[in-house]
């Protein structure tokens, strides 16, 4: 049985190393893989609405948008334009928005929110997350197993997955900033169980309410603190005996959780007249009894175990946590069922432009656990360790290779075929010739049909 380790091992040495390595990459090389799609700043798209708080309040004073600008909004029912995503991300900038408002006023820079200073601190606050996470996640992870199978599974998770293109290619996204939020809440959730105290459990409550302003679907999150320990009747029954017992602590727990969500609620009452409403407006929802779940796991356009074969061996790997009784196995498999179907049941569930399925990112923090357990299966014999060791090298340099063919318009960000994909493998580069054959091997999503109901677009 695999459970929390008491171990002599100094840790520290390996989580600080580990920093150390991720950070000098980010420096070195992050640079040269930031894909502002030709734009200057990392304010493309999806990211500029998730900041369009910020200048908004702090720039414009104008939180009705009332101001010329060309972010995404929903037409309310009051007659407001109301901003399209919600302001959970504009939290998380907020502290390198300061810094970067500082900068500019010094050094003369324009105060719009977009010149170079704002550029570089909001970028630098991505790494600087990202750096967190790696800590709270290692430290989470040597709960668990000894340092260096934490240090390869993080690091297998970093090169192997499209978390690397959603951390340094297209970082301000949700994606690497949710997997920081996963990551502190696991290490907050092994912590608690371990000593139940209630600077622990404000934490995992304001993280989880606002990771779900965020990204509402990964409310979902909330389960692993309350199933983390579960993994038969009995624990089950002793999870359900100490909720009980800490009654007062569930609602104060419960409160905390809405604390980060007040502010978007104050926001929609003002401007809609209702503390929730549905920003994405009537012509994008769920259809939650046709979840294309083959095409979100499968599929050439975006499916996960094809554009990240590294999934193939989390996913083993949690058959693992269930034969070793482990702590974690519950918590784990009802999270990434959840969000498969979820995923699966969204109008667009290729989730738009973007190197593989990206709306897993998040979850490879919790993903980082069943890794762990094959990496430790495929190290522990010598005669598993060159065949385990091929394929997980195999998986991170196909995913290294493709980002490039990602951000070179090799692999389509929407359209891609089965004919496509075996077309464009392998190539590093494409002939003026060879890019008009690929186009013709391309099949675009009907977004108009997809948005009616049109649900099988593999």
């Amino acid at each position: 049985m695999i459970q929390s380790q008491k171990s002599t091992i100094n840790k520290a040495p390996w989580i600080a190393l580990s920093i150390l390595l991720a950070a000098l990459f980010f420096i070195t090389k992050g640079p040269k893989l930031q894909d502002n799609r030709g734009q200057k700043n990392p304010f493309i798209h999806d990211v500029n609405n998730y900041y369009s708080y910020l200048p908004a309040a702090f720039i414009h004073q104008d939180l009705s948008f009332s101001f010329p600008h060309n972010y995404w909004m929903t037409q309310g029912p009051k007659g407001h334009k109301i901003a399209k995503g919600t302001m959970g991300m504009s939290i998380l900038y907020s502290p390198f928005f300061g810094i970067a408002y500082l900068h500019a006023s010094i050094s003369g820079d324009n105060l719009n929110g977009y010149s170079p200073p704002f550029s570089f601190w909001i970028h630098f606050g991505t790494l600087l997350y990202a750096l967190i996470a790696a800590y709270f996640l290692l430290r989470s992870l040597m709960e668990f197993f000894k340092p260096i199978v934490a240090v390869l599974s993080y690091f297998s998770i970093l090169f192997g997955t499209n978390y690397y293109y959603y951390l340094l290619g297209q970082g301000e996204l949700t994606h690497s900033y949710l997997f920081m939020l996963f990551s502190i809440i696991i290490w907050l959730s092994i912590k608690w169980h371990q000593k139940p105290n209630s600077k622990t459990l404000v934490g995992i409550s304001l993280l989880c309410g606002l990771v779900s302003l965020i990204r509402p679907t990964d409310i979902i999150i909330i389960l692993f603190p309350l199933l983390f320990g579960v993994y038969n009747w009995k624990s089950l029954k002793a999870k359900i005996k100490i909720l009980g017992n800490n009654k007062l602590s569930l609602v104060i727990a419960s409160v905390l959780f809405f604390l980060p969500l007040l502010p978007q609620l104050i926001y929609w009452k003002v401007f809609s007249g209702s503390f929730l409403f549905f920003s994405y407006g009537s012509e994008e929802g769920f259809f939650f009894n046709d979840p294309q779940i083959l095409n979100v796991l499968f599929s050439f356009r975006k499916g996960w175990f094809i554009y990240t074969p590294l999934a193939l061996i989390m996913a083993l790997g949690i058959i693992g946590l269930w034969k070793s009784k482990n702590k974690l196995a519950l918590p784990i498999s009802l999270l990434l069922v959840l969000n498969i179907y979820i995923v699966s049941c969204w109008w667009d569930w290729w989730f738009g432009g973007s190197f593989g399925h990206r709306a897993f990112v998040q979850y490879y923090a919790i993903l980082a656990f069943p890794l762990a357990l094959m990496i430790q299966w495929g190290t522990n014999k010598w005669w598993k360790l060159l065949p385990f060791s091929g394929i997980v090298l195999f998986c991170i340099g196909l995913n290294i290779f493709q980002t490039s063919q990602f951000r070179h318009s090799i692999i389509h960000w929407e359209a891609m075929s089965k004919d496509a994909y075996y077309y464009v493998w392998g190539k590093k580069g494409l002939s003026a010739e060879e890019y008009k054959k690929a186009e013709s091997l391309l099949v675009r999503p009907d977004y108009e049909g997809a948005r009616n109901g049109k649900r099988d677009l593999k």
